[in-house]
């Protein structure tokens, strides 16, 4: 038996930053030479207890920013102004707009990854959107669209 450090996730074996012990025919031929892991020496182990101690603080650091946004945005209102016809739009309002609309209120930008909507807003009105910026941290806005 040998004990590796998973540089990967291995189904049946552990995931990424796991450290295992598999048998040594399989550790030699398979992990290390496809690159799945790397042999545990009191180096390696330190280096990425240190690796996944810096990846839990910016898991931190962007959980703390997501809920501060969040903040911010929820219940806001935002107004973008769009050429159309007989209330259809021209161009449709797609999540990078609104993104860029919400970037300009808050002085901050806004990922348009965060946009939660089903299709692009193609009619004059209120529009209520969805913003996840993770698993639990949503906020609502509401778009209104009017004609330019």
């Amino acid at each position: 038996m040998i004990t590796v450090i998973l540089t990967q996730d291995v189904e049946g074996c552990g995931r990424a930053g796991d450290v295992c012990e598999v048998a040594d025919g399989f550790a030699r031929n398979k992990l290390l030479r496809q690159g799945l892991a790397v042999v545990a020496t009191p180096q390696q182990i330190a280096r990425y207890e240190a690796q996944k101690q810096r990846r839990e603080q910016e898991r931190a650091q962007q959980q703390e920013q997501a809920e501060r946004v969040t903040r911010l945005l929820d219940g806001k209102t935002i107004t973008i102004a769009a050429k159309h016809d007989n209330n259809t739009l021209f161009g449709a309002i797609d999540a990078t707009a609104i993104a860029q609309e919400l970037s300009n209120l808050i002085d901050e930008t806004v990922s348009p990854d965060v946009v939660v909507i089903e299709t692009p807003i193609k009619q004059l009105g209120e529009h209520d959107v969805v913003l996840r910026f993770t698993g639990d941290v949503v906020a609502k806005v509401h778009v209104v669209v009017t004609g330019a």
